[in-house]
């Protein structure tokens, strides 16, 4: 049914943005490890400039700084990988829902399915004695045994 086809439309819409939460928190979670690695890297060249010169003590600020950027971008993307897993879970719990939705009215179709054939069979037997009720005839009197 046109309903049917709606939730799977919308279950089918909600599994793509799930896919795509995901692969961006893949994303997000690689570029952290990036960072992480830019951050070590700069720790250790801190390191090395401490043992230096004057020069060398520039070198040092210049990459404390950078340190700290790149401590403010791991931040904002671990937030925002955070931000995409609530998402994520929020999208899921709606399919999930969605899900249960469209099996409630698949068995709500299913009852009306077996209603509508039971009622039609109660129509036809009613024709039938209707019919034989006015026309009288010998088949008349074999289905009426059946009825």
């Amino acid at each position: 049914s046109a309903e049917e086809k709606e939730g799977a439309a919308a279950v089918e819409a909600l599994r793509c943005r799930s896919a795509e939460l995901k692969r961006q928190a893949g994303h997000l979670s690689r570029k952290l490890q990036a960072l992480d690695s830019a951050a070590e890297m700069r720790r250790a060249q801190v390191a090395e400039a401490e043992e230096g010169i004057e020069a060398s003590l520039a070198a040092q600020q210049a990459a404390a700084e950078e340190i700290r950027s790149s401590q403010a971008e791991e931040a904002a993307a671990q937030e925002n990988i955070l931000t995409l897993r609530d998402e994520l879970e929020h999208e899921e719990r709606l399919s999930c829902n969605l899900q249960r939705l469209l099996h409630a009215r698949s068995r709500e179709l299913d009852v009306a399915a077996v209603d509508r054939t039971r009622l039609h069979a109660r129509v036809q037997r009613s024709e039938a004695a209707l019919h034989c009720r006015w026309q009288p005839s010998a088949s008349c009197s074999a289905s009426a045994e059946v009825v």
